[in-house]
Formats: C-alpha cells, sequence, structure tokens
C-alpha cells in the first residue's frame, strides 16, 4: 500500500477500510497463484457468472473479462484445462460465451428447468435453443468434443 493511503481508506469509515484491505489481501494471494504453476495441472478452472443461491439473476459483468483471461491464461501458458462457467446461460448469452472461450456451461433452475417441468422435455428444448442461436447440435456431428452442458436442479 502507498504511504499515505491508509489514512484516505480509514476515512470511508472502518467497516469499508477493512473490506477494502480484505479485498486487497485476496486479490493479492490470487495473483500469487496465478504467477505460480499450481494451476497447471488443473483439468477444469470455474468461473462463476452469477452469485450462488439466487435464481435468475443477471450475469455479473466482468464474467466475460474472466473467461477471456482464463482463455488467454490456459493459450500463454500450455494449459489444458477446461474452462467451466457457471450460471447465467440463456438463449440470449449462449454465443457470448462460447465466444469468450467458455467449454463447459453448468445449466441450472432458470436456464433449463424453467423451461418444462419434465426434465427430458426441458433438455429437448433446450437443445434447440441452443441449436436455434449457435448453430452447435448437441446431439449431432458438429457437436464439439470438448463441449458440454451440465445441469444440476437443487430445488
Amino acid at each position: 500500500m502507498c504511504r499515505g493511503s491508509r489514512p484516505a481508506l480509514s476515512r470511508l469509515g472502518p467497516g469499508l477500510h477493512r473490506w477494502l484491505l480484505l479485498l486487497r489481501s485476496c486479490l493479492a494471494r490470487w495473483l500469487r497463484f496465478l504467477r505460480s504453476r499450481r494451476f497447471a495441472n488443473a483439468s477444469i478452472f470455474t468461473i462463476m457468472a452469477i452469485d450462488t443461491g439466487f435464481v435468475g439473476q443477471k450475469v455479473i459483468p466482468e464474467t466475460l473479462a474472466k473467461i477471456k483471461a482464463a482463455r488467454k491464461l490456459r493459450e500463454n501458458r500450455g494449459c489444458h484445462f477446461k474452462i467451466q462457467v457457471d450460471g447465467g446461460f440463456k438463449q440470449a448469452t449462449f454465443k457470448t460465451f462460447l465466444r469468450a472461450g467458455a467449454d463447459i456451461l453448468i445449466v441450472g433452475n432458470s436456464g433449463l428447468f424453467s423451461l418444462d417441468p419434465s426434465l427430458p422435455f426441458a433438455i429437448e428444448k433446450y437443445k434447440l435453443a441452443f441449436k436455434a442461436e449457435t448453430g452447435i447440435d448437441l446431439d449431432g456431428p458438429d457437436e464439439p468434443e470438448s463441449f458440454r452442458i451440465c445441469a444440476y436442479n437443487f430445488s
């Protein structure tokens, strides 16, 4: 931290000051992890596109930048992990996440289970919507080998 910056932060209030210091500490640990080669052997790199536990949320705006950064990291370091993104998948967002570099999309209540009460019918509707938006047939020969959609329902 720069000299003289602590008094400026403390004027924001003790709670906010502690929160900012904690955030700084977490970011520093994350950067140390990324600079290390410990993640190089990882098979999956998970990025949360929404805050966990709440159905129907909007995607966190920074998610696409994180996916692109993970893809760039994978390419630059010669890693082989899959980029898995959890949450926020609807017909309007399929292409966006795929272009950013997602390999695995985890779909939940708002993306899949809201389509139909019957899971098999919901899956079929989802596949049709996915094909309509991306041109990729998840049951056909053009399905990318590395691309998967995972579904869960905690309700």
